[in-house]
């Protein structure tokens, strides 16, 4: 694109913009596994979120009601992608604290923990925006619902969230698994280096909260579009987040989902069992997320203290892990949601 283009040029067709969305998807996801910074410049997709809200200013006035949500989830989207880049500079910084000491090191922590409380505002601030707000307008529960899956999971111990425009799901599910990543792994690895004082933490709830907002929006999805069960596929790689930091009621539930997408048989597993065997203790996942006749969990939810307590190695700061080659183990970034590959051919061939 960019030997070929410019950012105007490019985000000044419908074609151009989709395109664009499609890379910034597949970009994203690259970077956040292999911890690498984005290749292309963020001009890019400020240029897109300049042309949809130029856009939007000259059509909101004209569009129906029933095309309102559309409309406004379609000029969200570019919005999000523009924020994300900026977390995953932080992501990617981090592993550097190991390469330092002293001072320097709770220095740049330091810088790290700002930059990521500054970040958890703007994340905030985006979502609670009059738009996202409306987008994400829940719809009430007129009667109980008989789940899709009652015959082949486990209940769903929560209410699940249905949406008034029901795509809008996609767009939660995203902002809830930032939410998550970012208080499950990212600031304890800054955090361990600070003083308490100095990283009283982010604000609201914690990482087991935003992991249940996971499930609850994908068992909306689920209802939703029941006949349509690929339409579950997006949610994999927040799903298997969630499972890592959800509550052990969640467990059977979340072994049950998982279960449905390892028969898709397109994706690695073998370091997610990997990882959920040590952090929930069930080495018989190692063969299978098949649900198995396991007696009900505890109820109690679980800290993400406890969580690595359990595994045990988890820090992203350990000096064990070399950062710079493919040896890393247990929740080596690009094995995490299960995706393996040499690091950088997958941006390699982009």
């Amino acid at each position: 694109m960019q030997k070929f283009s410019d950012p105007v040029t490019h985000c000044s067709t419908v074609t151009g913009r989709c395109l664009l969305q499609l890379y910034c998807n597949v970009e994203d996801y690259c970077c956040s596994l292999s911890t690498y910074h984005a290749l292309l410049p963020t001009e890019w997709r400020y240029q897109n979120v300049r042309i949809h809200q130029q856009l939007a200013h000259e059509e909101y006035p004209h569009i129906p009601i029933i095309d309102r949500k559309p409309r406004l989830l379609n000029d969200l989207w570019p919005q999000l992608e523009a924020l994300r880049p900026d977390l995953n500079d932080i992501l990617v910084s981090i592993p550097h604290l190991k390469t330092m000491e002293g001072q320097d090191r709770i220095d740049f922590a330091l810088l790290l923990e700002a930059q990521l409380q500054q970040f958890d505002r703007e994340l905030t601030g985006f979502i609670n925006s009059n738009q996202v707000s409306e987008v994400l307008q829940i719809a009430p529960l007129s009667s109980p619902i008989t789940p899709s899956h009652s015959g082949c999971c486990p209940p769903f111990p929560y209410s699940p969230l249905l949406f008034v425009f029901p795509p809008a799901a996609f767009l939660n599910i995203s902002l809830q698994a930032m939410r998550t990543h970012m208080r499950a792994f990212m600031y304890p690895a800054i955090s361990t280096e600070l003083d308490p004082e100095q990283a009283p933490g982010l604000p609201g709830e914690d990482a087991t909260y935003y992991s249940i907002e996971i499930c609850r929006t994908f068992a909306g999805i689920e209802e939703s579009y029941k006949h349509s069960p690929d339409s579950t596929f997006p949610c994999f790689s927040p799903l298997v987040l969630a499972a890592l930091t959800c509550p052990p009621s969640l467990r059977m539930w979340m072994r049950g989902k998982l279960s449905h997408f390892e028969r898709l048989s397109q994706l690695c597993f073998e370091p997610v069992k990997q990882n959920l065997a040590k952090v929930w203790d069930m080495p018989q996942i190692l063969e299978g997320f098949s649900p198995s006749t396991s007696p009900p969990l505890d109820t109690a939810r679980v800290s993400w203290s406890v969580i690595t307590e359990e595994v045990g190695e988890v820090d992203l700061l350990s000096e064990e892990i070399n950062w710079g080659d493919d040896s890393m183990e247990s929740f080596k970034p690009c094995e995490l949601f299960g995706v393996t590959y040499e690091e950088g051919d997958l941006l390699g061939g982009l």
